[in-house]
């Protein structure tokens, strides 16, 4: 009787697993990557930095102003598309953060579709399900998902136009050509740093019309490409020709470019020393604002080789050191050297592997910058593909070992759990880092609260001079960067910047103390009262009201 129970539950537990086609489970893990993106989602207090510059964009684009950031001048280094989205759904949520959210949880979501059709594509469906499985529960995913950033964005459309691109080039489908240069022009109004698979796509298919002796078709198919991506990519264009005075592609800061070149780090004393000084005229920080003899980051990184060579070397090295673990889990590595080499390629792998090797290389131009994590996060879905082949080689393995000494009825039930004990094994470690990653996380809470307080005593609208920009994001302000430079230097910056406000904080005010020590130790300042103090040691707030 109990045999005949247990051997109907096991038809049952078939019947249930075979009901799962590769749609319902990829439908199931898109569900489980939505929940835990919801709840890392609730575990946020605040935004902060860049965060506050893209809802600050959003508001001036729901209110007529156009795409002004934070500090209240329109944007080129943050582009327009990510707030765009905001603000449509502020329309209908009336809150822009939580708005943001929604924008950046939803295309964390959807980004599993494309990793799993490309995984199936290269490798086969089941490493598609597993590569997305991979993508659904990564910490850092998740973590950049849940946070009011463009990466989110700018990786599903990426990702779709490298499915799209792969197509195009292998059967020369005009319909294909459509969608990948839609796909890539969307992705370029997110991030300019898509034209780098612009040149891909076209060396790529140049490369293959040349082998297969296709020429007529490729051509074709490329000019559909170009012309869908132009459509996208010309309002770009134009929209940063007039705001730059000049035609550009991209309207990026270089000074990463360039600091990287000179070999001072960012969040340095060193750093600040140089960068953030007031420039010669007295109006704008060095960060903003590098002198006609910069070249611009093309040229700065072409006129001294040896340089470049260095700045690659070095910023590979850190990122090693410090911040692959920031961007990858370093567990899974054993899995993708798995996927890679434990068996020998058919002739689809390895064209499959070098694919994604080739699609991985823009990562390499990080390398010449003084990068940040995030920048690194967009290519590890394409990672985690390799991590699914090795995923699916140790199941394997499993498989063979158990065979070998167990028998009959066991070796048939160990046999049909070992999918499961392996996938736990490979998610479970995955499933645990994203709640610790949260419980390590802390926010500058006392700068919203100041933020709050300053919008209570003066009403919104004020400039407010701080490093923490969520300050005057929860102030209802404008932000100007506060210099690192002496009293009489930063007093006269403020005034050229129409300040009203400064706000030193926690660490800062110990970090000031040399240069600022005119302000922050002595009194009696006609220009500077100070009207708020909030928090002692490394807890305290200063509020300065600036009358100069």
């Amino acid at each position: 009787m109990t045999l005949g129970k247990r051997g109907a539950a096991i038809s049952v537990f078939r019947k249930g697993a075979a009901a799962l086609t590769p749609r319902r489970v990829l439908y199931l893990l898109m569900a489980l990557a939505l929940v835990l993106r919801v709840v890392s989602v609730l575990a946020r207090e605040m935004i902060q930095l860049d965060q506050t510059v893209y809802a600050h964009m959003a508001e001036s684009l729901a209110g007529g102003y156009g795409p002004r950031d934070i500090t209240g001048v329109t944007s080129t280094n943050f582009l327009p598309t990510f707030p765009f989205f905001i603000a449509g759904l502020a329309a209908v949520f009336q809150d822009y953060v939580l708005s943001g959210y929604i924008v950046t949880v939803t295309f964390g979501v959807l980004l599993l579709v494309p990793v799993y059709l490309l995984g199936k594509e290269l490798v086969g469906e089941k490493v598609g399900l597993m590569a997305a499985a991979l993508v659904a529960v990564d910490p850092y995913l998740v973590d950049l998902s849940t946070q009011l950033y463009s990466e989110s964005m700018f990786m599903f459309f990426v990702l779709l136009a490298i499915l799209f691109s792969r197509h195009m080039v292998r059967g020369c489908r005009v319909p294909c050509s459509i969608l990948a240069g839609s796909a890539l022009g969307f992705a370029y109004l997110v991030n300019p740093t898509a034209l780098i698979y612009l040149a891909l796509f076209v060396l790529v298919a140049l490369f293959t019309a040349l082998r297969r002796g296709v020429w007529g078709h490729m051509v074709r198919a490329l000019a559909v490409f170009l012309i869908s991506f132009s459509v996208y990519a010309a309002p770009l264009v134009l929209y940063l020709h007039s705001e730059m005075g000049g035609w550009n592609v991209s309207g990026k800061n270089p000074v990463l470019v360039y600091s990287a070149g000179e070999s001072v780090r960012g969040g340095t004393i060193g750093w600040d020393q140089r960068f953030m000084a007031v420039s010669a005229g007295g109006d704008e920080v060095y960060v903003n604002d590098l002198g006609d003899d910069y070249p611009g980051p093309a040229l700065y990184l072409l006129e001294d080789p040896e340089r470049s060579a260095r700045t690659f070397l070095q910023q590979a090295d850190i990122f090693y050191d410090e911040q692959l673990e920031q961007v990858f889990p370093r567990w899974l590595l054993p899995l993708v050297a798995l996927g890679l080499f434990s068996a020998g390629w058919s002739r689809r792998q390895a064209a499959g592997a070098g694919f994604l090797l080739l699609m991985m290389s823009p990562a390499l131009m990080l390398f010449f910058i003084d990068a940040v994590p995030r920048y690194f996060i967009p290519y590890t879905p394409l990672l985690m593909i390799w991590a699914a082949q090795g995923w699916l080689r140790l199941e394997d393995w499993s498989r063979e070992t158990l065979g070998l000494n167990l028998e009959g009825r066991r070796r048939e039930r160990l046999l049909g759990a070992a999918p499961a004990l392996v996938a736990l094994a490979v998610t479970l470690p995955l499933l645990l880092a994203t709640p610790l990653r949260f419980a390590r996380d802390s926010y500058p809470l006392a700068a919203r609260e100041v933020g709050e307080r300053i919008e209570r005593a003066y009403g919104p609208g004020q400039r407010v001079m701080s490093r923490e920009f969520s300050t005057a994001y929860y102030a209802g302000g404008e932000a100007v960067l506060f210099p690192y430079d002496d009293y009489d230097r930063v007093t006269e910056y403020a005034r050229a910047q129409g300040v009203d406000l400064l706000v030193v904080g926690g660490n800062d005010i110990s970090y000031w103390r040399t240069p600022m020590a005119r302000l922050l130790e002595d009194g009696g300042h006609p220009e500077w009262e100070l009207t708020d103090v909030a928090g002692e040691g490394d807890g305290e707030w200063r509020v300065y009201r600036f009358s100069g």
